[in-house]
């Protein structure tokens, strides 16, 4: 009974471990918070995971698409009030979140994994970067807890709040 026991731990623990660290927030360079501002050009709603492609101007007018990524299931989303409805092509949209430590290939060329890329996955079709989005500034206000990966106040410092002119009059609040 023992030999049974210690065989379901040991597999019971094999299967949680890749589970763990796909939702683990250590992926994620969380003391550097990162800044999105730019336009809604796609909307990825689905699990394991929903993500925002925003296609942001750079100084040099070079484009960069930027994915948005949820850290919850669509049943966490509906419950904080989201929609596949939330976000249209065309919005303006500005985020603070944090990077992966190891960035995705963009899905629209195989990996070759000289780099240590990963292949990106399919809800992030379309971004050249992405991010955990924590903190959303969208057409409707400040929202927060887009994802849950990384300390928000990071992004929400009085200095970065000064900068921002919605956030003049306003704080966040859940949405």
């Amino acid at each position: 009974h023992l030999a049974t026991r210690c065989a379901v731990l040991a597999a019971s623990l094999a299967l949680c471990t890749p589970l763990a660290a796909h939702h683990s927030v250590g992926v994620f360079e969380t003391t550097v918070p990162i800044w999105v501002k730019g336009t809604v050009v796609g909307f990825n709603w689905g699990n394991p995971h929903t993500a925002i492609i925003v296609e942001q101007v750079e100084k040099d007018g070079t484009k960069v698409r930027w994915a948005l990524e949820n850290s919850g299931r669509l049943d966490m989303l509906e419950r904080m009030g989201y929609t596949r409805d939330s976000f249209k092509v065309g919005d303006p949209i500005e985020a603070c979140g944090f990077a992966p430590k190891r960035q995705y290939a963009p899905r629209v060329a195989p990996a070759t994994g000289e780099d240590g890329a990963r292949p990106a996955p399919h809800w992030l079709d379309g971004a050249d970067r992405v991010i955990t989005a924590r903190l959303l500034l969208t057409k409707n206000g400040p929202e927060v807890h887009w994802s849950h990966y990384g300390p928000l106040e990071l992004c929400t410092t009085d200095e970065n709040l000064k900068a921002l002119p919605q956030f003049r009059d306003s704080t966040p609040s859940p949405r």
